[in-house]
């Protein structure tokens, strides 16, 4: 796609597909097991218990700041964000969604730098080239020319 399809579309369109780029891809370190799970793993012999998933807090924090998002409460989830981001700041996803949560508040260069950051640790997470040429071609004025480099990265 060249600049003037993604232009033709027009921003506001795209800055709602935005939305759905971010909130939509969760990837929880490791899911915490419901009731029902540490139940029927309770209930099993040890010799025939299938593998339990150990409770991770830090799984708390990506939870609570997804239902934060899903509210649209984007101030709130900041501090669960940058929390679990200093316990694991290698993990891109938080990174992202922190990025994510900067554009709804237009903290365009917060965001700026938490989408970098997250190309830099995962440079195959496609959502982020293509956030970050968004947040330039919304800015104004427009940086068509800085949205070029990630929105080709969309093509390759």
């Amino acid at each position: 796609m060249k600049l003037a399809d993604f232009r033709s579309i027009g921003i506001r369109t795209l800055l709602c597909g935005l939305c759905i780029v971010g909130a939509q891809h969760a990837a929880p370190l490791q899911s915490n097991p419901s009731p029902a799970d540490a139940q029927s793993t309770k209930a099993e012999p040890a010799a025939h218990s299938k593998t339990r998933k150990v409770a991770n807090p830090l799984n708390d924090l990506l939870d609570e700041a997804q239902r934060l998002i899903d509210k649209k409460e984007f101030e709130a989830a900041i501090a669960p964000l940058q929390k679990f981001i200093g316990e694991r700041p290698e993990f891109a996803y938080a990174h992202f969604q922190l990025a994510y949560v900067y554009t709804a508040l237009m903290k365009t260069d917060e965001a700026r730098a938490e989408y970098e950051r997250t190309i830099a640790i995962d440079p195959k997470m496609a959502e982020a080239y293509l956030n970050l040429g968004l947040l330039y071609m919304s800015g104004s004025p427009p940086a068509d020319d800085r949205a070029i480099a990630p929105l080709r990265r969309l093509s390759s």
